[in-house]
């Protein structure tokens, strides 16, 4: 028999569920218990306390840790069995559009059921469940302390999208940690489901009674909750790691790092990694770091390894301010390792998050007109440096734009995993690149066309982001790309007629299509402005970058160069280096040897370099903040 373990068991009303590791938002599994299942002491070679249990769609065999908590358990689920059968319908069950955990535009209609003894809610994303044994696909137990509140605070960039209703939205908060938004059909419905869910808020337990919880093994693997988390491990050629599990959202992840390093808690998740916050001990000193690791580096395919291989080039090569810092680069614990760790700067959090705490309440955001000019130009200085790079980003939006927690919020630019090399005179570096970059929210018109582009596509992403830190909500959201170009073309207007030809025949096809010719537009000072902001009145200047910024051709549009000496900064220094001389960034991908074995040693000998790099820097004291935190600590936002 085939054991694993230990697990975090919850019985909730009449479903048993388990998970790998405490914390996660979702159970790894689940069983419904019906008034015919049963569960029966079992006797298991070389294990103690085994009992089993079965229902009409699953059998476990679980093993409790002592006597006494087997009969805990074995009491626990024959109470679940008696009360299946008095939870026979729900109070109120009925279809609501459900926004999704992780996003704030993914609306899903869904089949909710409402139960009162105890309060509990199920979803199911297939209906209206058949027979009595369905599992749903979500479970939300009503602790002390739940609420309802009508109408919710759905997220503005989901009404912007114009598929929601405030008045019609409800928020529903379990009383612990999980909370949820859905959307009625009509008010009437609205009132009704508001209705039981408040019956039941008023019915529920406090935690400790509602759920009967403990670790139980379903294999002896000699690991306790205590020392699940670090092992120690030799690794031949990297001397000693530390492995550290951290939970994350799609499960536990695994940290093998140098003993120098301490990994706290996983802070992002993205497609190609999950980055934790950490530590870095050195000579006495705690350096703040914070560390990704990038999972199936190689097995997920050559593309998948030059993208990292790419980005891991550019961080070195790129040496700003306002651009994410390299700190250490870590090869996997052996030679077939499938995976890599880049070790940054720590900050507080990305501008996606200051847009959202200031959109709660404007009238107390610190994006005042000063602060604003300031991120402004720290935005346009990094895209200068990386412009004269040779680099282009392509993928600027508020998340890939990191902030520090200081009294004035300065910005890095990170997430270099879609930047590319730009054209050069031979050709070579920047030909044939992919259209499809770029959040669609912050593409340009040349993108959005299929057409040629160059480093004036940063330059629209740079002037929606300035625009959005005053309206603090993104200015074009559109659907698709028909949409989002029908979104811009109704504030900047129609482009002329030469604008078109010099784009190409088929730009004058598209846009004639969504706009009428000649349409002048809205006034972008209208189409950027809160009804509550604090800005009265925009300065002009401040609207006249956003003009020049925002030109439908990218040949009119405002290099970066010219975008630091624009009016709007005027008085504000230029910093020392800001046109000191720069490297081309140059990567020959076409040289690349394509195999899995050759790919890995070409990164390993990058990440080698880099060491062999730093160590000599440090000894010269020239490391770029080696000794100094990122300020992660400061003073809130």
């Amino acid at each position: 028999m085939s054991w694993k373990g230990p697990y975090h068991f919850e019985l909730s009303g009449t479903i048993l569920s388990y998970y790998k590791t405490v914390g996660l938002l979702r159970p790894t599994a689940m069983v419904m218990i019906t008034s015919n299942s049963k569960v029966e002491i079992s006797v298991c070679k070389g294990k103690s306390n085994c009992f089993r249990l079965i229902t009409p769609t699953a059998s476990w065999m679980l093993q409790a840790n002592t006597r006494k908590e087997r009969e805990s358990w074995m009491q626990a689920l024959g109470n679940a069995m008696a009360f299946s059968k008095t939870q026979e319908t729900p109070i109120c069950a009925g279809e609501l559009d459900k926004l999704a955990i992780a996003s704030h535009r993914n609306w899903k209609k869904r089949y909710i059921e409402l139960y009162q003894n105890p309060p509990q809610i199920y979803y199911y994303r297939k209906g209206v469940p058949k027979g009595g044994t369905a599992l749903p696909d979500g479970i939300m137990s009503l602790y002390e302390g739940a609420t309802v509140v009508i109408p919710s605070d759905v997220p503005d960039e989901t009404l912007a999208l114009g598929k929601v209703r405030r008045d019609l939205t409800l928020k529903i908060f379990s009383g612990h940690k999980t909370s949820f938004h859905a959307q009625a059909s009509s008010k009437a419905e609205l009132q009704r489901w508001y209705t039981a869910i408040k019956k039941c808020c008023s019915q529920a337990l406090p935690r400790v009674q509602a759920v009967a919880s403990t670790w139980i093994p379903k294999r002896s693997t000699g690991l306790t909750p205590r020392n699940m988390k670090q092992n120690v491990l030799r690794s031949r050629g990297n001397g000693e790691r530390i492995s550290t599990i951290v939970d994350s959202k799609a499960g536990p992840v695994k940290f093998e790092l140098p003993s120098q390093y301490e990994v706290i808690s996983v802070v992002g998740e993205g497609a190609y990694g999950v980055v934790a916050q950490g530590k870095y001990k050195r000579d006495g000193k705690t350096v703040q770091v914070a560390i990704k690791k990038v999972s199936r580096v190689f097995s997920k395919g050559h593309i998948m390894t030059k993208r990292i291989l790419r980005e891991i080039k550019m961080l070195r090569h790129l040496d700003h301010c306002n651009i994410l810092g390299l700190k250490d680069l870590l090869n996997g614990p052996s030679l077939t390792s499938d995976e890599v760790y880049i070790v940054t700067e720590l900050m507080w959090g990305d501008l996606a998050r200051l847009l959202r705490r200031a959109r709660r309440d404007p009238r107390r955001s610190v994006l005042s007109m000063d602060v604003i000019k300031t991120l402004s130009r720290q935005l346009l200085s990094a895209l200068h440096h990386m412009h004269r790079a040779n680099i282009i980003h392509r993928d600027l939006k508020p998340q890939n734009i990191l902030i520090d927690g200081g009294q004035t919020p300065a910005i890095k630019i990170c997430d270099f995993g879609l930047a590319r090399g730009m054209a050069d005179t031979d050709g070579k570096e920047g030909d044939n690149m992919t259209v499809y970059v770029v959040t669609r929210w912050y593409r340009s018109p040349e993108l959005l066309l299929r057409l040629p582009y160059q480093a004036a596509v940063d330059m629209w992403s740079a002037g929606l982001i300035i625009a959005e830190l005053v309206k603090l909500m993104p200015i074009f959201p559109g659907r698709q790309w028909a949409h989002q170009l029908r979104l811009i073309l109704k504030v900047i207007g129609a482009p002329s007629e030469s604008d078109m030809e010099e784009m190409g025949e088929e730009v004058s096809d598209v846009v004639g299509s969504l706009v009428r010719k000649g349409y002048a537009g809205e006034r972008l000072e209208d189409a950027i402005q809160r009804p509550e902001s604090r800005y009265r009145e925009l300065p002009r200047t401040f609207i006249d970058l956003l003009d020049h910024l925002l030109q439908f051709n990218p040949a009119k549009r405002l290099a970066a160069a010219d975008s630091l000496k624009h009016p709007f900064f005027k008085g504000m220094k230029a910093k020392p280096d800001e046109n000191a001389h720069v490297d081309r960034f140059k990567f020959n991908e076409d040289a690349l040897d394509l195999t899995k074995a050759s790919l890995r040693r070409t990164m390993r000998e990058e990440i080698l370099d880099y060491q062999r790099e730093r160590a000599s820097k440090e000894r010269n004291g020239e490391t770029r903040g080696a000794t100094k935190a990122s300020g992660v600590n400061s003073t809130r936002l």
